[in-house]
């Protein structure tokens, strides 16, 4: 994964998040859990880049109070990996447990970043038929975060 070179505190909460990501761990077609390499916002994957998750941080949206800013992101995370011989049901809630317990993990705040991380929704839409097609799973998650006003760099 590619670090972000912007400084406001939405690149520094999906640094954050992408850091979490960079443990999270795949069922491979040997039947062996490895590490999934980290995209930001990818479209489409090869192949050979599997196992993969995939960071897409979603528009905001914000409430001016008196003087801050109060926002919600939505970053979607999606992993990648090939069926093999696993059950594609089976296979798919694993992953998404295993998003589930990785992005907000005990500290839910991002080391002070964030108000909070909830977990809004996720699954699979498209099951795979064969061993060697791949399976997606999702999960999108919201994060409340507060900055000054006008003032993406200062957090509140």
């Amino acid at each position: 994964m590619t670090d972000l070179e912007t400084q406001s505190i939405r690149a520094k909460i999906l640094q954050a998040i992408g850091d979490r990501c960079q443990s999270l761990l795949v069922k491979l077609p040997s039947g062996k859990w490895a590490d999934a390499q980290v995209f930001w916002g990818r479209q489409s994957l090869d192949p050979e880049e599997l196992p993969a998750g995939v960071v897409t941080p979603e528009p905001e949206t914000g409430e001016r109070t008196f003087d801050s800013d109060e926002l919600t992101m939505p970053v979607t995370i999606s992993l990648a990996c090939l069926l093999g011989n696993d059950n594609a049901v089976d296979l798919a809630e694993s992953l998404l447990a295993e998003l589930r317990r990785q992005v907000p993990l005990d500290d839910e705040t991002l080391d002070g970043l964030a108000k909070e991380i909830r977990y809004v929704g996720g699954g699979t839409s498209d099951y795979p038929e064969r061993d060697d097609q791949s399976l997606v799973v999702t999960a999108t998650f919201e994060i409340d975060y507060a900055t000054a006003a006008n003032n993406p760099e200062e957090s509140i």
